[in-house]
Formats: structure tokens, C-alpha cells, sequence
């Protein structure tokens, strides 16, 4: 099970530098709601048969079908990253404090979203492209495990 060790909060400012909020696309390139709709609930059955190791491992390589996806994928464990897709070196990172561009906690607009039974959030960054506001929607469900949440952005 992933280590639940908490990191440094980052800010904004860091988390962008990284790239979580200049993701490498976006848009049409980051998946459709079909795409969302039809990984998701895969990464969570596949999370509960196999664990949240596997699926970390599963979602860390690109020849798998979850770290291949254009969906942006990731694996939160009590506000901490443990895993993305796109980003492997977020994993560990606590996102708890961390606001998108309109002030928004992403870790609370997931997990409001996950307890109203898998919905969507809105969540405004940077566009990868030419660094306008862009709304990224992030779907979000809760793993039958305990303090595991699930999200797909598009």
C-alpha cells in the first residue's frame, strides 16, 4: 500500500514548475468524457483486485493502458499524490492546500465530488500551451479502500 508520508505542502507556483498545471496536453488532446467514463472505473477495479502498489506501478509505465491514456489519471491518499500518469514525480507530494487559479482546494473539490458518487469538478489552470485559463474537468471517485480517491481530468 502506498506510504501515506506526508511531504512539504508545495505552492502554486512550485506545483506549475513542475508541470501539474502545464500538463503536456489538454483539451481534446487530454481524452473525452467517453475516455473518462471508460478508464476510470477500470483503475478502480483494477485497484481493488490488485492494490494500490500495483496500480501505482501500472499507471508509472507507459506501455501499460493507465500510463498511456491521454486521460490524465491519478491516485490521491489523504490529499497526498500517490501517483499520476503524466507526472511520476508528484508521487508523494501532499496537494492539500493547493489552489487552482480561482482560489479553488483541488483536494476539497475532489473529494466533494467523489462523495456525491463519482461527479465532476472544474478546475482552472494555465493552458499548456499559450498560459491562458483553462478548465480542466476532473472526475473523481472514491476506491473501496480506505482514503483512496481516484480522479481522471480531461
Amino acid at each position: 500500500m502506498f506510504s501515506t508520508t506526508r511531504f512539504a505542502t508545495m505552492s502554486l507556483a512550485a506545483v506549475l514548475a513542475f508541470g501539474i498545471g502545464a500538463p503536456a496536453s489538454a483539451g481534446t488532446d487530454f481524452g473525452s468524457h467517453e475516455d473518462v467514463m471508460e478508464i476510470l472505473p477500470d483503475l478502480v477495479a483494477f485497484t481493488q483486485e490488485n492494490g494500490s502498489d500495483a496500480a501505482i506501478a501500472a499507471m508509472d509505465d507507459p506501455d501499460h493502458r493507465f500510463g498511456a491514456t491521454s486521460v490524465g489519471l491519478m491516485i490521491w491518499v489523504d490529499g497526498s499524490m500517490g501517483m499520476h500518469n503524466k507526472y511520476p514525480d508528484l508521487a508523494g507530494i501532499d496537494f492539500s492546500q493547493l489552489q487552482d487559479l480561482r482560489g479553488n482546494y483541488v483536494i476539497e473539490e475532489f473529494t466533494a465530488a467523489a462523495e456525491a458518487g463519482g461527479e465532476y469538478s472544474l478546475n482552472y489552470w494555465p493552458h499548456y500551451d499559450d498560459e491562458t485559463e483553462y478548465e480542466y474537468h476532473c472526475y473523481s471517485t472514491w476506491v473501496e479502500e480506505p482514503d483512496i480517491l481516484a480522479t481522471g481530468c480531461r
